[in-house]
């Protein structure tokens, strides 16, 4: 069975963004991911790429619950009829969303724009 994928490949990106649970072991998911694959006629993935989509994914979705919580917890103050630190408010709303970028930009590294791999390889 053929397994070389290239990290770029949106639909993989895709699949595994589908198929994996954070309660799932990562195999589970690299089985889930191979499975869709194969029925979809494409090569079948690495589990090594598949688990550096899945961490990255993982991570990219931890950092969007921390802006959310942060805004929840704004919200809640504003409910209970007191007002929020706003300084103290937009300084983690500006963290939260520094660590989203930076999740954002390593799912970035899993895939390159215009066909080449992030490595610089062809």
């Amino acid at each position: 069975m053929r397994s070389a994928v290239r990290r770029e490949d949106e639909r993989l990106r895709r699949l595994v963004d589908d198929l994996d649970r954070t309660d799932a072991p990562m195999a589970e998911t690299w089985r889930r991911v191979a499975a869709a694959a194969a029925d979809r006629g494409q090569l079948r993935p690495s589990y090594a790429l598949v688990r550096r989509l899945v961490l990255a994914r993982r991570e990219r979705e931890r950092a969007r619950a921390d802006v959310r919580q942060v805004a929840v917890e704004a919200a809640g103050t504003l409910l209970v009829g007191r007002v929020p630190d706003v300084s103290r408010t937009l300084d983690r709303l500006y963290d939260a969303q520094l660590e989203v970028a930076a999740a954002e930009a390593r799912v970035g590294e899993t895939r390159a724009a215009g066909g080449r791999r992030a490595t610089g390889e062809r």
